[in-house]
């Protein structure tokens, strides 16, 4: 979980300097198919370890979409 976590920070901090971005979670890389994320995801905790490993406070939200596809 916290290398996992870890893979996380280093992309919000990647997306943060370059003036944001989206994760997007659900989605398999190789043939881009939907497979869904049915996971425990807490934005707050996230940006508080963020804060912890970088010293600065970004702003982490979290949407959960549904695909009507």
């Amino acid at each position: 979980h916290d290398l996992e976590l870890s893979r996380i920070i280093k992309d919000v901090v990647a997306f943060y300097n370059v003036n944001g971005g989206y994760l997007v979670v659900g989605v398999r890389d190789s043939d881009k198919a939907i497979v869904g994320f049915d996971g425990a995801f807490d934005a707050g905790d996230l940006a508080k370890r963020v804060a912890g490993f970088t010293k600065h406070n970004i702003d982490v939200k979290f949407r959960s979409l549904t695909y009507l596809g």
